[in-house]
């Protein structure tokens, strides 16, 4: 459930956004090695889960503050997700034998709060400058099984410079730090039987980071169709992959640094033009 409310303040206008959610989930799974209609083998997994969310997030923006764009804002999240995994092994007729996960019981607490200002203004006819400037604050709470607590904090700038040419040309480079998400399901044991993979969960793990550079352009070709040329630089830390744990198991974990480089050339044209009806 959620809802915002906005309102004029002095040259600006206000806004609120509350935002809640809960998501319930009861899953269960099977994996079974039969023989004559007798199990002899196999794999059933229990998985018990609760999250809940709640979100405020108040901002003020201004189209025109000393010759700039403006708009500042700040937002709380609190998110928890309690989760509970039962995984057994299946022997001669069907008698089963819990397996011992690393995590299998756990609560993940996390408070966060992101603060950012962004400012924009023209600085020719044809080009735009936008930027942008976040702070962002995770406190971290594993509970249950295993314990661990992180204290999280990072600066995400970024520049946009947006190029608006003739003949429907439109240009962009970008410059930005971005933070992923952590998925809370990741800190605990999960099975997922029809890929023949137990994650054990890792409690340690930590959002990866990357500074990103991006070039696009995209200019109408044939009418209402668009080509769309774009290349990008990523230097990523803490790259997030999965490894090996000590209890034997594989479950999500940072693996250090790296790079991704990229070009795509996107084309989405009707071709109608070229006399073929009916065909994008």
């Amino acid at each position: 459930i959620g809802g915002d409310i906005s309102r004029p303040l002095g040259s600006g206008t206000i806004k609120l956004v509350l935002l809640g959610n809960r998501r319930d989930q009861d899953n269960f799974d099977g994996s079974y090695n039969r023989v004559a209609g007798e199990t002899i083998g196999g794999f059933e997994a229990l998985q018990t889960s609760r999250y809940d969310e709640v979100l405020g997030r108040v901002s003020w923006t201004n189209p025109k503050l000393l010759g700039f764009s403006a708009e500042f804002g700040s937002e709380v999240a609190y998110n928890r997700l309690e989760n509970a995994t039962e995984v057994y092994v299946l022997g001669p007729a069907g008698a089963r034998t819990k397996l011992d996960l690393p995590v299998d019981s756990a609560v993940v607490d996390e408070l966060r709060t992101e603060s950012y200002l962004n400012l924009g203004r023209p600085l020719t006819k044809r080009l735009r400058l936008e930027t942008r400037l976040a702070f962002e604050t995770s406190d971290l709470t594993v509970s249950g099984d295993t314990k661990a607590k992180r204290n999280l904090k990072y600066f995400k700038p970024s520049v946009t410079l947006d190029w608006k040419g003739p003949k429907g040309w439109h240009v962009q480079l970008v410059g930005r730090r971005t933070v992923a998400q952590l998925d809370f399901f990741d800190f605990i044991a999960s099975a997922e039987l029809a890929n023949d993979r137990i994650n054990g969960g890792n409690a340690d793990i930590v959002p990866p980071r990357t500074w990103e550079l991006r070039l696009t352009a995209d200019r109408p070709i044939l009418g209402k169709g668009v080509i769309r040329p774009e290349a990008g630089h990523d230097r990523v830390s803490m790259l997030q992959d999965r490894i090996l744990t000590p209890e034997g198991f594989d479950a999500p974990g940072n693996i250090g640094s790296g790079t991704r480089s990229f070009v795509a050339i996107t084309v989405d044209a009707p071709l109608d033009s070229l006399g073929l009806k009916a065909t994008r």
